[in-house]
């Protein structure tokens, strides 16, 4: 073991942080992540460092807390881009709900929206109601400009034909479904492309690159 601590390791945690900050050698910044001292000192450091996949996991353990502080736990959350795992800190973490609720309003994945809807515990209630809701809009939004689902040809992107979706959705049974994914038409080149495509590509056409 060293004779010396290093700075960030002395003083109580808002003198570490304060410490940190300072900070800039990458490899430094890493080093206070994985040695796993302090949440406080290794939020800091991942708020700082440009590997993500590294900082993400950090967000995600501060963000699933009971007991934490507040502004720190928010912009945690606020600051996780995966949504698999603000997903997880909704249904498996210990936070207050108000938190739980700030990550219910970044969820915008799909297909994470539909497994939160579809929570059937009572402690997630009024969130799955909120994914429902959501879910609504994403698919209003998509379909606005879309004729009724019909004939159309395979998507272009991943190759998916309405037979594919209408085969998936048959097999869910007693699962509730807020919105399905299917095949449209874009108005412009009269291309299509499945509504999971369409998300991914932020409402614009593969084909003709017009906002649909």
């Amino acid at each position: 073991m060293g004779l010396f601590k290093p700075a960030w390791q002395k003083g109580d945690y808002k003198q570490a942080m304060a410490y940190v900050e300072t900070m800039t050698n990458q490899k430094k910044l890493e080093e206070v992540i994985e040695s796993n001292y302090s949440k406080y000192t290794s939020f800091v450091a991942a708020k700082k460092i440009t590997n993500k996949e590294l900082a993400q996991p950090v967000f995600f353990q501060i963000a699933c807390e009971w007991a934490f502080d507040d502004a720190i736990q928010l912009e945690a959350i606020n600051r996780i881009t995966d949504q698999k795992l603000l997903l997880k800190v909704i249904t498996e973490g210990r936070a207050i709900h108000p938190m739980k609720i700030a990550a219910v309003n970044k969820l915008t994945d799909h297909a994470a929206l539909t497994e939160l809807a579809n929570k059937k515990e009572y402690t997630l209630e009024d969130m799955a109601k909120i994914a429902k809701t959501k879910l609504q809009q994403l698919n209003n939004v998509t379909t606005s400009k879309q004729p009724q689902t019909g004939t159309y040809k395979p998507c272009t992107v991943c190759g998916k034909t309405q037979a594919d979706f209408d085969d998936y959705y048959g097999s869910l049974i007693g699962i509730v479904i807020i919105s399905k994914d299917r095949v449209v038409m874009c108005g412009s080149c009269n291309g299509s492309v499945c509504t999971i495509c369409l998300h991914k590509n932020n409402g614009v056409c593969p084909s003709c690159k017009k906002s649909m």
